[in-house]
């Protein structure tokens, strides 16, 4: 029973969902909307969950002066100060607007910026010419790089449209082969879970 209860549920639950999809039917699309409507409540239990998690994790990291505490102090410190703000202010408050657009937003440009020196110093290391593949794929990255940056229009005023058609073209085409590769997977997945196949989510591989 403390395993077949679970499964019943992802059965009935996500046959639901599925088939409110396919069949206009007023009853039931009600009812897939006000499960998906569980399923944000639950989420939001599940962060909730997740910030005791964490808070124990950097409270333990504190407590047995752990590599590094000191940033642990810090992540509580803030957490805190944030969920305090956003409580009793309400996240349109000047003082929770100032937060996140000049410590999470700076945060998160300065993050996205060190990639313009990571990704060069990957780059190198991995554009070997082993194969023809390897080769293609240099080829095609120097072209966009070129085509990105000033140094390469000033070269030639050509690598901005070469740069916008592998860009267009061949990668748009794969990353569309990726998502309807990923949407299959995912959709087996789900079909997987809803017939009691999969059973990861209780904890088990059986």
């Amino acid at each position: 029973m403390k395993t077949e209860l679970p499964v019943l549920v992802a059965f009935i639950v996500g046959t639901i969902i599925v088939v409110s999809y396919f069949l206009n039917i007023p009853t039931l699309q009600v009812t897939a909307e006000a499960l998906i409507n569980w399923a944000v409540i639950l989420s939001g239990f599940a962060l909730g969950l997740g910030v005791i998690n964490l808070l124990q994790v950097h409270s333990k990291n504190i407590a047995m002066k752990s590599s590094k505490w000191g940033l642990s102090v810090w992540l509580i410190l803030v957490m805190v100060v944030t969920f305090v703000i956003g409580i009793t202010q309400g996240t349109q408050s000047p003082v929770y607007s100032f937060m996140f657009n000049n410590v999470y937003t700076a945060l998160g440009a300065t993050v996205f910026a060190l990639h313009a020196f990571f990704l060069p110093a990957a780059a190198f290391k991995a554009f070997r010419i082993t194969s023809l593949e390897s080769g293609i794929f240099l080829l095609a990255g120097v072209l966009v790089m070129l085509g990105q940056i000033g140094i390469g229009t000033a070269i030639w005023d050509q690598f901005p449209a070469i740069k916008s058609w592998i860009m267009n073209v061949p990668n748009s085409s794969a990353m569309r082969g990726i998502t309807i590769t990923a949407a299959l997977g995912l959709a087996s997945t789900g079909l997987r879970i809803i017939l009691g196949l999969d059973r990861t989510y209780l904890g088990s591989a059986e």
